[in-house]
């Protein structure tokens, strides 16, 4: 690596000797970029930069690009590995496209995927289907923001969803195991994996069971059913035979006073109501995140509770973490 660029790109007086036409406007920018994701680059990109399409075959014909995937190019001296081949996937699929299902569940180290026989890159896109070699493109209808994350700059669906997606991929007990290891590595929490279980569109029983009878071993009142009614908190836990929450629960932190909702002190959880007008008056949707901000720091775990939108299943899986202490004593 010369004068800050892992691109090799040789330079004379601001210009690049391989393509001499044009100086690059920012060099440094284009080294960062690489090196995040993992010595690749698009042509796009490249081009943001002041090359041509002349000037990156000039770049190829000398060997200081190297073309991996239609449209990216791994840099010169760039080490060619796993997660760089799904990166280059990703970024050949020109589409808003996340990795996801057996290659989302070996990124994450997932218990028990590793054994896994991956024989394409798992893709999984809400627009047309990428047709890019190689690759198995998955199409769903819903994939919000918190279905989807980082690792290592990779985007890739979140654990809650990638166990979700992967559910049918492994014998049932196996399947159960992976669960448990990221639930203890405090990868996911139950209530947020029963509510991606909840959220996620299927088309056929068959295909989200296994996520549901697990869930349903975990959480007592778990309905693997799935069922939308009504929302009444102390009804739900108390046939599911929780300990049930102590209500309107007072405390005073930061020189405030609150009352918690429903509250297990002795854990130091609670859920809340959200706002009834949440996200759609900014003074409502500060109020809440201030509040949930002062009992945060002071030690409280919060699970906000939305009508129509927390599930009755979500409700058990906060309680099943909220006083596993007191049911086990």
């Amino acid at each position: 690596m010369t004068d800050g660029f892992p691109l090799h790109f040789p330079r004379i007086q601001g210009r690049c000797l391989a393509t001499r036409e044009k100086p690059m406007k920012s060099p440094s920018a284009l080294d960062r970029l690489a090196q995040k994701q993992h010595s690749l680059l698009t042509t796009a990109q490249l081009g943001s930069v002041g090359l041509t399409r002349h000037q990156i075959e000039r770049l190829v014909r000398l060997g200081h690009l190297i073309p991996v995937r239609p449209r990216v190019y791994r840099t010169l001296g760039g080490e060619v590995t796993r997660r760089q081949a799904w990166h280059a996937a990703v970024l050949a699929s020109q589409a808003d496209c996340v990795l996801s299902h057996a290659c989302a569940t070996v990124l994450w180290g997932l218990r028990g995927f590793d054994r896994l026989d991956l024989d394409a890159i798992d893709l999984l896109t809400t627009d047309v289907r990428p047709k890019v070699a190689g690759v198995r493109a998955h199409l769903t209808k819903f994939l919000p923001g918190h279905h989807r994350t980082k690792v290592d700059h990779i985007p890739v669906t979140s654990v809650a969803r990638t166990l979700v997606d992967a559910c049918g991929l492994l014998p049932f007990p196996r399947y159960e195991r992976a669960i448990d290891d990221a639930l203890r590595r405090q990868l996911v929490t139950l209530p947020g994996l029963t509510r991606c279980a909840h959220e996620v569109p299927f088309s056929g029983r068959r295909k989200i069971r296994p996520v549901r009878l697990a869930l349903a071993e975990r959480v007592p009142g778990y309905d693997p059913g799935g069922s939308n009614e009504e929302l009444d908190v102390l009804r739900i836990l108390k046939r599911a035979g929780y300990p049930l929450p102590v209500q309107q629960f007072r405390v005073r932190l930061e020189g405030r006073a609150f009352e918690l909702d429903y509250a297990w002190p002795d854990t130091m959880h609670c859920l809340e109501h959200l706002g009834k007008h949440w996200h759609e008056q900014k003074t409502d949707f500060d109020d809440d995140y201030r509040r949930f901000r002062i009992l945060q720091r002071g030690g409280w775990t919060v699970w906000p509770l939305t009508k129509g939108k927390t599930t009755p299943n979500e409700i058990c899986a906060i309680a099943a973490v909220a006083s596993a202490p007191s049911r086990a004593a």
